[in-house]
């Protein structure tokens, strides 16, 4: 199982990338296999199961990390989510999360954020909410932009190893 992180040239994506200062990838999401498809689970516009070279039209991987653990619970709890609604208004929010992170230097939850729907980081981080995964352990996920979690996954050498790199 690995997180595909991604980016595009469309708009939405560069205001993503431009509300983490620049970040380097805008969307992310769960990569696995279905009865010997390759897909990826994420959150977009609902949470979804994508072929993954459906998903990947239009989109450039910046990278791809495999989890080491086995993240079985934390997966069947987030494909338990498929249909359930993207968090509009929470990414809304994300602005001001962005602004307060990246720009000040403070870390604040997302004041928007619901309960009942969900963004690409936040769903792609539900993998660790079983603990098994150190890294994604007691994250504020509802504050969680892609970028960060690129960061963490990055940093988490236990956990996680790139499989993928652009340009590699």
């Amino acid at each position: 199982m690995t997180l595909v992180f991604t980016k595009s040239p469309a708009l939405l994506s560069r205001i993503i990338m431009w509300m983490q200062k620049d970040g380097e990838c805008s969307h992310v999401g769960i990569g696995t296999e279905l009865h010997g498809v390759p897909v990826v689970v994420h959150a977009d516009w609902k949470v979804r199961i994508t072929p993954r070279s459906h998903f990947l039209l239009g989109r450039t991987v910046v990278e791809e990390h495999r989890i080491k653990k086995d993240v079985a619970r934390g997966f069947r709890h987030a494909v338990g989510m498929v249909d359930m609604d993207y968090d509009i208004i929470g990414a809304l929010g994300f602005g001001l999360v962005a602004l307060a992170w990246k720009w000040l230097g403070r870390k604040v939850k997302n004041p928007l954020a619901s309960a009942k729907a969900v963004v690409c980081s936040e769903f792609a981080a539900l993998l660790g909410a079983y603990g098994e995964v150190a890294a994604l352990k007691d994250l504020d996920t509802e504050s969680l932009l892609p970028d960060p979690l690129l960061e963490l996954c990055r940093a988490s050498t236990d956990d996680f190893e790139i499989v993928a790199q652009q340009g590699a």
